[in-house]
């Protein structure tokens, strides 16, 4: 919806009327050439397709949940066929209030906020990347950011002692540890 807008107030001559939006929106439901997904977010269908065939994909979806959606954790790495399962659950993070889950087409869809220290330094958008999809651009955790965190705190976790001081808020290398293993 807010895409819409945007679009339709480049129009020089052209101001936005609501209520005419509104009966458009609503004729176009009534005729099934876009679906409603939630509150404001609707998913086009393209011209002699019937919707309750066309598969919806979620990865656009799940990016335009919010202005400032990012695809997270498993969600991002589903993106690239990383996983070695598909999930149902598809997670974003949102400088936005963070909204309740909800399911749409047998796929959960859940909001989680930005990591406050990211939030503190004002570096929201540390380690995303944009990825084309259908033409549209979704914000991801970038590929890198995701290996390298999980990696390093699986190592980190399951090389220290119960005795070793903590280093886990801390990234260090195997060459670091084994140093202080030492």
């Amino acid at each position: 919806m807010d895409e819409l807008t945007a679009w339709l107030s480049k129009e020089p001559a052209r101001s936005i009327n609501y209520p005419t939006l509104h009966n458009s929106l609503a004729y176009h439901l009534k005729q099934s050439h876009i679906f409603r997904i939630r509150s404001g977010l609707y998913y086009s269908i393209p011209m002699r397709v019937l919707a309750s065939s066309y598969p919806v994909d979620p990865f656009p979806v799940t990016s335009r949940m919010t202005e400032d959606a990012v695809l997270a954790y498993p969600t991002a790495l589903d993106l690239h066929g990383k996983l070695h399962t598909t999930s149902s659950k598809f997670i974003y993070l949102s400088r936005e209030r963070v909204l309740s889950s909800f399911i749409f087409e047998e796929i959960e869809y859940q909001a989680d906020s930005i990591p406050t220290v990211l939030k503190a330094n004002n570096n929201e958008q540390f380690g995303t990347q944009s990825v084309d999809r259908l033409g549209q651009s979704i914000l991801e955790i970038s590929y890198r950011k995701r290996l390298r965190g999980t990696s390093r705190k699986k190592f980190i976790k399951s090389s220290a002692s119960p005795t070793d001081p903590p280093i886990i808020n801390k990234f260090v290398s195997k060459r670091q540890v084994q140093l202080a293993n030492n």
